[in-house]
């Protein structure tokens, strides 16, 4: 009888310690999966903080290069206005000296 209660002493011992020992894995499971969920939740956090960081850089980009387009249509325009001046101006000038302007420069056309 004494044996049979040491074996049920040593079966409840047994039965504890894998319960505690069952515990600690389920534990150290839980953080683990806290930890990588943490990791994980980290690197998309800087994940999007690099993708927003290149947004803002292309949006820079962008406005930059919309900024260029426009000057260039300014000068565009500028220089448009400025040879239209000019052809107008040797024309004037051609009419005052009688002198035949060539057809590139605007010439053989009536005022």
């Amino acid at each position: 009888e004494r044996a049979a209660s040491e074996a049920e002493a040593q079966r409840a011992a047994a039965e504890r310690a894998a319960s505690e020992a069952e515990a600690r894995a389920s534990e150290a499971a839980a953080r683990a999966a806290s930890d990588a969920s943490r990791r994980e939740d980290s690197e998309l956090a800087a994940a999007a903080r690099r993708h927003k960081a290149d947004f803002e850089a292309a949006k820079e980009i962008i406005a930059l290069k919309e900024k260029q387009l426009l000057d260039m249509d300014d000068v565009r325009e500028e220089r448009d206005v400025l040879a239209q001046m000019v052809r107008a101006l040797r024309a004037q000038e051609a009419q005052k000296t009688k002198v035949a302007m060539p057809k590139w420069l605007g010439g053989g056309r009536d005022p």
